[in-house]
């Protein structure tokens, strides 16, 4: 791994209000590690929280840790999120397991992020 990062790519997890639902694994893969490949990006810094909260973008136990989802989506974009979500947390394998790992073998440190009074209205879930 490269022992100090020139460029980093701090991604908020923005795709999946713009990626087909449902997300697949790979298009996961793509979105948050593989469009880096062969670029100047050498450390990927990832927001794993839904916006404006502190939901994890993986599956949990933990039930304080459950989204609530609104009852209506107030466009196409949340909707598509909501549904790109569902898929991500119930895949058969840990999408960042997968993220982290492919990042790694790039040769690409990986650091998980986390927003803090990060205000978003209501519709983020």
């Amino acid at each position: 791994m490269t022992t100090f990062p020139r460029f980093f790519q701090h991604n908020d997890g923005n795709f999946l209000y713009v990626v087909k639902p449902p997300i697949t694994k790979e298009q996961f893969l793509y979105e948050t590690v593989g469009w880096l490949t062969a670029t100047q990006v050498d450390g990927i810094i990832f927001h794993m929280f839904t916006f404006g909260d502190c939901v994890p973008l993986y599956h949990s136990e933990l039930a304080a840790a459950a989204p609530v989802f609104p009852a209506k989506a107030h466009s196409v974009m949340t909707w598509k999120a909501i549904r790109n979500f569902k898929a991500l947390t119930a895949f058969d394998q840990d999408p960042w397991t997968l993220a982290i790992d492919l990042a790694h073998s790039q040769g690409k440190p990986f650091w998980a992020a986390m927003r803090f009074n990060d205000a978003h209205p209501g519709q983020y879930g």
